[in-house]
């Protein structure tokens, strides 16, 4: 549908950065699943790090992909020594697998960013037709466990403390199984020991 063209994406974005007063908000790539990132506070760490990110994405559209800054997503090298924390809502939309709903999300979640002075990271997880249960699901539990763990803290600059899942309508459908997800594999690696 409509609310999951591009183009509307962007012009929320913009419109959310204007009428709300977003100090940042912008696209980045985690675990290989665009984001759209919303802070209402200025952050220039993660400034500077959307900022590098579509500088690299620049350069790989215009096919100059021989020019590569430091994007390290690789587990092993995971320092988060050095790197400001910042608490993130880990948000996932509604739209019923269809669509995503972000346009009329935006305004609360930003809302939420200034209440509780965190980083709002909202995933476009895969949609029906073109992808099939479990799809999303996984793409979700990769981007909550890269974040969790330290793996995307270059991407984003910034280190994420606490992280609180949220979803609407189909997102929380979403959240409920990434919280049940997270907890049969903590108790597996329970019963292992």
């Amino acid at each position: 549908g409509m609310v999951s063209l591009n183009a509307v994406k962007t012009a929320s974005l913009e419109a959310t950065r204007i009428l709300k007063g977003a100090a940042i908000a912008g696209r980045i790539e985690i675990c290989g699943v665009s984001c759209f990132v919303l802070s209402r506070e200025p952050f220039p760490a993660l400034a500077s790090a959307l900022r590098r990110f579509h500088r690299q994405q620049e350069r790989e559209d215009a096919r100059l992909g021989t020019i590569h800054e430091k994007l390290s997503s690789n587990p092993s090298s995971a320092n988060v020594r050095g790197f400001q924390s910042r608490n993130v809502i880990f948000h996932l939309t509604g739209g019923g697998f269809f669509a995503h709903t972000i346009a009329g999300e935006m305004p609360f979640l930003l809302d939420w960013s200034a209440a509780t002075n965190a980083v709002v990271i909202i995933p476009e997880y895969a949609l029906l037709p073109h992808h099939k249960f479990p799809d999303a699901i996984q793409e979700v539990e990769r981007i909550y466990r890269s974040l969790r763990f330290g793996h995307a803290v270059s991407l984003l600059g910034f280190r994420p403390d606490k992280i609180i899942v949220t979803g609407e309508s189909v997102g929380g459908n979403l959240a409920s199984a990434l919280c049940v997800s997270l907890i049969m594999s903590y108790e597996k690696i329970i019963v292992k020991n």
